[in-house]
């Protein structure tokens, strides 16, 4: 990732996957050519202890970015 971080081409996000507004306001400021999603709770054995927090980030969380992609494209 260090050789990536001082690019003009690249930002990383930290933010909720599910918020419309923080997508809505990182799609105008930074204008992009193409997303990665990579939302994931950061360990496997958290979908099995806390699966509705797994099934909300997967879920819900995919279908705001695609509706935030779609609205900005």
């Amino acid at each position: 990732m260090a050789s990536v971080a001082d690019s003009p081409d690249y930002a990383f996000l930290e933010a909720d996957i599910r918020d419309r507004v923080t997508l809505n306001r990182v799609f105008a400021e930074h204008a992009p050519d193409a997303v990665m999603h990579l939302a994931a709770e950061p360990h496997v054995d958290r979908s099995i202890d806390g699966p509705g927090t797994f099934i909300d980030t997967k879920i819900p969380g995919t279908y705001t970015l695609l509706e935030a992609s779609r609205a900005y494209w």
